[in-house]
């Protein structure tokens, strides 16, 4: 990256007080994904080589991330501590961070969206939507399918519009206005169909936990054979959304912080940006981790460990 002739007024003290922000709650939340690695490699012996590699690609992918955030502060503190001038650049593990930042994103993305695919597959279900036109109704046949792979696209589009950004802010001068273009620019765009992705799992998943809990009850399982599977179902459900909720904060935060920094010049977005993927990063660990709490809560887990193991493959 090029490196800014002179330093715009405030720039200094506004950017290194965020990034210093943002790397260390980098670096705390890096401390979850050790924590919840070791935890799976130690509960889950039995899971399938896919999952396992998946985790380790995880862990790898985040450990990677911490040693850029590592070397964007040496970069300032150590390099660079006696040349003003030289804050004006940003070092080339910025670019880093970003890359690995949008294939953690995607990673998490596939994988609610397999498990989402998965479900229904076995389901077979479509759903008929009344579509209200000017003077007619129309009957809208929308099956899952065609949701899955819209939003499909959408995630690929994420992807997209993230290789745009980097190529745009390696190509830029780092300088106030170069950034603020960057932020109003494709950032923006990046964030949006992050957030249509994650809302569709969000209550696609949900959907999936109450038509399960519907059917449940209609055929009396719970009656007889789990009178805690409405319980379990109930937690599985309150994960999935506070997972959704936190991540569609996350990313509205993130998003409007963009807009300021651009109105303002301010450089906010490093407090979330630099530690946003490893969110996504622990909310797939966490999803993995809690299906041994949510079985071990079943007083007759009978019924509820075939489902597990059922899905453990997709889940």
């Amino acid at each position: 990256m090029s490196t800014a002739s002179s330093v715009p007024v405030g720039f200094g003290d506004a950017f290194l007080e965020t990034t210093f922000i943002g790397a260390f709650l980098l670096f705390a939340l890096y401390g979850c994904t050790l924590g919840q690695t070791v935890h799976y490699y130690s509960r889950y012996k039995k899971d399938d080589l896919e999952l396992k590699i998946l985790v380790a690609i995880l862990l790898v992918i985040d450990s990677a991330k911490v040693a850029a955030g590592a070397d964007i502060l040496y970069y300032y503190i150590v390099t660079n501590h006696q040349d003003p001038y030289s804050i004006g650049g940003l070092p080339s593990a910025y670019t880093i961070i970003a890359i690995l930042g949008m294939i953690t994103v995607l990673i998490s993305q596939c994988f609610y969206l397999r498990t989402i695919h998965s479900v229904w597959t076995r389901r077979r279900k479509t759903y008929r939507v009344a579509v209200v036109i000017p003077g007619h109704y129309w009957d809208w046949v929308c099956s899952h399918f065609l949701l899955w792979t819209l939003f499909s696209l959408i995630t690929i589009d994420s992807l997209a519009t993230g290789i745009v950004w980097i190529t745009e802010l390696n190509l830029h001068n780092v300088d106030t206005d170069a950034l603020k273009g960057i932020s109003a620019r494709t950032g923006v765009v990046q964030l949006a169909t992050n957030i249509a992705t994650d809302l569709y799992i969000t209550v696609a998943l949900s959907w999936i936990l109450h038509d399960f809990h519907s059917a449940v009850e209609t055929r009396g399982l719970l009656r007889s054979h789990d009178s805690n599977l409405g319980a379990i179902v109930s937690r599985l459900f309150a994960y999935s959304a506070s997972r959704g909720a936190l991540l569609l904060v996350l990313q509205v935060i993130e998003i409007t912080i963009n807009l300021l920094d651009d109105e303002h010049q301010t450089y906010l977005t490093n407090i979330v940006w630099l530690p946003q993927s490893t969110v996504y990063c622990n909310s797939v660990l966490a999803a993995l981790n809690v299906r041994q709490h949510v079985r071990e809560s079943s007083t007759a887990p009978s019924l509820f460990s075939w489902s597990t193991r059922r899905s453990q493959s997709t889940i």
